[in-house]
């Protein structure tokens, strides 16, 4: 009984690790630019993994979200955004998805 229980125990520790928030790209269509803000950005995704302001006062958000079998990345999705200083929505600055995620990505 004591190594079925070990042998659980051990399948579910070697399994998927998720890191980040899954990033629907569909969403971003909400977004408009000029009148959405950097907070209904982050109701939709989160927080940023990253954010980093140039010295024009544009702020790049980025969003990852990674599936990992703890060796290799299953799946990875990654949204960079762009804000004007007064914090409203720019522009998309970039979007990626590899492995299973890439069939969801928006052509």
């Amino acid at each position: 009984m004591r190594s079925l229980i070990a042998t659980a125990l051990l399948a579910l520790a070697v399994g998927c690790v998720t890191s980040g928030r899954n990033i629907d790209f569909n969403q971003v269509k909400q977004l408009k630019s000029g009148v959405s803000m950097r907070a209904d950005a982050e109701r939709l995704f989160g927080p940023p993994t990253v954010a980093a302001t140039d010295g024009d006062g544009v702020t790049t958000c980025s969003w990852t979200y990674e599936v990992t079998d703890g060796r290799h990345v299953l799946t990875s999705k990654t949204l960079a955004l762009t804000f004007q200083p007064d914090g409203s929505y720019k522009a998309i600055a970039s979007l990626s998805a590899s492995g299973l995620a890439a069939r969801s990505a928006p052509q």
